[in-house]
């Protein structure tokens, strides 16, 4: 990863952009069951996080909430038709974390004569699925140039809930994608031209709202009106994004 950006963006302010879907390719993919991963006990954590999470050649990593899908969806549609970019927008694969999931359960958890999951049994294959989901997740923000968080009203709360005014989000994977690129290694791209300037009981409470601190200080803002005028800038691939980083003055001439 070399640079992240907090875009500001709202539904209207993408209005003339093709709303396609550009994750049906990923979505068709066909995927094992998980007894195609199981011998003899043992499960190849590898194979199956590859199969279900494999990493894809993307140029930036679009981090937004699941109620901010389709506006994510025309942002990323919207940047391959102007720009040549290819996106990857995490909720691509947190659907298929949800998928998997109910498939260990159905097969490892679920006690027929019950008729319910076992609670610690389901503990275990939420860490497994969740930690190969994070690890896939982290993968691909190290692999992608930059990273654009859509920092909306669904993504964010600002509140005083933590002694101050922070920017605090109800989502653990905003919270853990954020973290991810505020300690990612710092790559500089090589182009020509180097870059310069289900419980058991039914009486079971529900849980609380966990809010986490969002960490931004380290993303560049991005309003809509800087995106519009990006886009617009007539370049492709790699040079569409040094156009970027030269409207804020991020080039730096690591030459020296």
């Amino acid at each position: 990863m070399y640079q992240g950006f907090s875009l500001e963006l709202s539904t209207s302010n993408l209005s003339t952009w093709n709303s396609a879907d550009v994750s049906q390719t990923l979505k068709q993919k066909t995927r094992d069951g998980i007894l195609q991963y199981s011998k003899q006990g043992t499960v190849d954590a590898k194979k199956l996080e590859d199969d279900w999470f494999g990493i894809i050649q993307a140029d930036v990593f679009i981090s937004h909430s699941h109620a901010d899908e389709k506006l994510a969806l025309t942002l990323a549609n919207g940047l391959k038709e102007k720009l040549g970019l290819t996106c990857f927008v995490d909720s691509f694969v947190w659907g298929f974390a949800d998928e998997l999931l109910r498939e260990i359960d159905d097969e490892f958890c679920y006690n027929a004569d019950k008729k319910t999951y076992s609670y610690a049994q389901r503990n275990k294959s939420t860490s497994h699925v969740h930690l190969m989901l994070c690890a896939a997740l982290n993968k691909m923000i190290d692999r992608c140039e930059s990273v654009i968080f859509l920092n909306t009203p669904r993504s964010l709360i600002t509140s005083a809930f933590m002694g101050n005014d922070a920017n605090l989000t109800a989502s653990p994977w905003i919270y853990t994608e954020l973290v991810a690129t505020k300690l990612m290694r710092r790559t500089v791209p090589h182009r020509a031209g180097v870059l310069k300037k289900a419980m058991e009981s039914v009486e079971a409470r529900n849980l609380p709202t966990f809010v986490y601190e969002a960490p931004l200080s380290h993303m560049t803002a991005l309003s809509a009106h800087d995106l519009k005028k990006w886009a617009a800038c007539g370049e492709k691939g790699g040079v569409a994004l040094d156009n970027l980083y030269d409207r804020f003055g991020l080039n730096v001439d690591f030459s020296k």
